[in-house]
């Protein structure tokens, strides 16, 4: 049951998180850029 319940709450917070990381990595890198265009690669 508790393998169960973690299983669930891994499901819904790694997207999240996932989200949340990637977020903060594009931010440092546009940050760092600063691109006056965004490129479409």
């Amino acid at each position: 049951m508790k393998s169960r319940l973690l299983r669930m709450a891994l499901t819904w917070l790694a997207p999240i998180v996932i989200g949340y990381v990637v977020k903060k990595i594009e931010e440092k890198v546009s940050n760092k850029n600063q691109p006056k265009e965004i490129p479409t690669n």
